[in-house]
């Protein structure tokens, strides 16, 4: 299972509260990041550790949330804000 498709699925479903909050979201996900895993149940954790990260940001915030494959692009981004990170580590 592609876990980056994954992650951008929770992402959709969590689309709202992050326009609805002006969220600055910086994704960082390898598209060739695979792994054997239960797609519904992953899909139902990842969701669950973005509601959690956007109810703990403020207006404006910015979440990052990263493949284990990748390294922080931007700094800076989370630096001016209030950020939150959910790193996904398998």
């Amino acid at each position: 299972m592609n876990l980056a498709a994954i992650a951008e699925a929770t992402l959709r479903v969590r689309q709202r509260s992050i326009e609805r909050k002006k969220i600055y979201l910086v994704k960082e996900l390898p598209d060739d990041l695979m792994a054997e895993v239960y797609a519904a149940e992953i899909l139902q954790v990842i969701s669950n550790l973005l509601k959690n990260a956007l109810d703990a940001l403020p207006e404006n915030g910015v979440l990052c949330v990263r493949l284990p494959d990748s390294e922080p692009r931007n700094k800076q981004d989370e630096e001016k804000h209030s950020a939150v990170s959910v790193l996904i580590a398998w």
